[in-house]
This record gives C-alpha cells, structure tokens and sequence, in this order.
C-alpha cells in the first residue's frame, strides 16, 4: 500500500515531464494541451502498467482472486481509458487540421494506425472484461486461458503503439509544428 503512495506522485512528475516537452509545448496554446497529454500519458501508464501483472496472476491457481482482481481493474478501467480517449481527441484536434491532417501527412497516417491499434486494444479489453472475467467468476479454466492469450495480445499490441508514439513524436511531427 505504501509502495503506491509513494510511487504514484513520481509516476504523475514522470509522465507530465513529457508535456514539457515537445508538440504540446510547441504549438503555443498555453497549458491546456500540455495537461490532456500527462492525462493522456497517466491513463496509458494504468493501463499498460496492469498487464503483466494481471497476466502473471492468470498463471497461478486463485481463480477468486484473478476474478475480483480483473474486475476491480476492468471497473477502473472504464474512467481511464475514458479519459485516456478524451484527451487523446482532444490532442488530434489541436494538433490536427481534421480531415485534412489526418489523412494528407506522414503524422496523421500514422496517428490513424495508432488509433487503429487502440481500437484492437479496446475491443480486446471489453472482451476481457465482459464475457472472461464473468466466466472466470463462475470458475471456467477456459476462460482463465483465453485471458491470458488476450493479454499477450494487448502486450504486443502496446509495443507497436508504444513503437508508433515514438516515432510520432521524434521521427516526424504534426504539420502545424512545422
């Protein structure tokens, strides 16, 4: 309990410093677009954060606790990632001409991937949450092992995203930054 306390504080600092940087900083709106990004990077954090663990408690036998594990976190989930796509929209529109942007540019291609992406994510989420954790619930081992193989899917689903952000946000930059 005390490793969160301590831990969530640095895990806010870490992901803000990345709005003190970069395309946020750049286009000049004040601070409102930096704010939805470490809001954006936060709720990413929860998310991905909670994979390895939930796949790791899918490995042993306490099918209650994997059960009440996944649904308290598919419960919170449903905030997170809903503030994770308001401020993920809310960055396109600020730092996109939509359509124009989006579909005209190296960074709207790519940024139309990445939301491509979440969506799988998403989809592979909402299946976790709505059809496994009850089966898991009810004790079905099936579902305990399709949990798990939906898992590693978002794991390497992430990676990609976690790739695309990258290079979105070194390689190449939204058109109104140039």
């Amino acid at each position: 309990r005390w490793t969160g306390i301590v831990a969530a504080p640095g895990a806010i600092l870490a992901a803000m410093s990345f709005a003190l940087t970069g395309h946020t900083l750049s286009i000049g709106l004040g601070n409102f677009p930096r704010l939805a990004l470490g809001a954006h990077l936060i709720a990413v954090a929860y998310w991905i954060g909670a994979l390895v663990p939930l796949l790791q408690l899918s490995t042993g036998g306490d099918h209650a606790r994997l059960a009440a594990v996944a649904k308290r976190f598919g419960d919170v989930a449903l905030v997170v990632v809903g503030a994770l796509t308001v401020a993920g929209l809310l960055l396109m529109k600020i730092l996109l001409k939509i359509p124009d942007d989006l579909v005209g540019s190296t960074y709207g291609w790519l940024l139309s991937l990445k939301v491509l992406l979440v969506a799988a994510m998403l989809g592979l989420a909402t299946l976790n949450k709505l059809r496994l954790t009850p089966r898991i619930a009810a004790g079905d081992q099936s579902a305990i092992n399709a949990l798990r193989m939906s898992i590693f899917a978002e794991i390497g689903i992430a990676a990609v995203i976690l790739v695309l952000t990258a290079v979105l946000t070194t390689l190449t930059g939204p058109p109104a930054s140039h």
